[in-house]
């Protein structure tokens, strides 16, 4: 329905003209002017750190923005992204931020709050990418350190398909990530005559200000 609000929209404010273009049919805006994005929230998530703030998580999908003389097609790929709401304890002012980026909550330690954190791109052929990580999130007293950019979360790289689990510290010693990825079909490979196990690994990661990460390797 909303892909279809949005054609409307563009049929509505422009002449727009059909074309094909490496056999790709697309459309064109015919006059100056940018359609805006359209976006809606949807609720994700919430959690209590340690400081007592009530983290929410609100996912944001929206349709890319049409840029004047832009050739782009019908259906166009939703870019998710997240808006992050800090409320202190017992109340207070409430700090936004969002963040071109979903989160997966994993848990509240002592040092951060922990959630694997997806950024997705839009490639020149309107396909999605995506790229994850295991994100620390230290919003401080009343969210007075939530960052202005994804990037200011200090962040790791998780395994292939692993997983993440949460080992809370309580004694000042660093709180502790798993990640094991999940058993692996073999596969077959050309000129081989039997199946490729593929390696499988546990990552064990530690994070007390600064992440650190030692890989075991697993039986298939």
């Amino acid at each position: 329905m909303r892909r279809t609000l949005l054609v409307v929209l563009l049929l509505s404010a422009s002449t727009v003209h059909s074309q094909s273009e490496g056999g790709q049919a697309g459309i064109i805006i015919g006059r100056p002017g940018n359609i805006a994005p359209i976006a809606y929230y949807a609720p994700s998530g919430s959690i209590l750190d340690n400081y007592g703030n009530l983290i929410v998580f609100d996912f944001i999908y929206s349709y890319p923005l049409i840029m004047t003389g832009q050739t782009a097609p019908v259906r166009v790929p939703t870019i998710p992204r997240t808006r992050v709401i800090v409320v202190p304890p017992g109340g207070g002012t409430v700090v936004t931020k969002e963040y071109s980026a979903t989160f997966q909550i994993t848990g509240a330690g002592q040092w951060a709050v922990y959630a694997i954190g997806t950024v997705y791109a839009l490639t020149s052929n309107n396909q999605l990418t995506s790229t994850r990580s295991l994100v620390a999130m230290d919003v401080g007293v009343g969210g007075a350190k939530l960052p202005a950019d994804y990037s200011g979360f200090p962040s790791t790289a998780l395994p292939t398909r692993g997983d993440a689990k949460l080992a809370r510290s309580y004694d000042g010693s660093p709180d502790a990530i798993y990640s094991v990825q999940p058993v692996n079909p073999p596969i077959m490979t050309l000129g081989s005559a039997s199946p490729v196990a593929l390696p499988r690994i546990a990552r064990i990661i530690s994070y007390n200000g600064t992440f650190k990460s030692v890989d075991v390797n697993l039986p298939q």
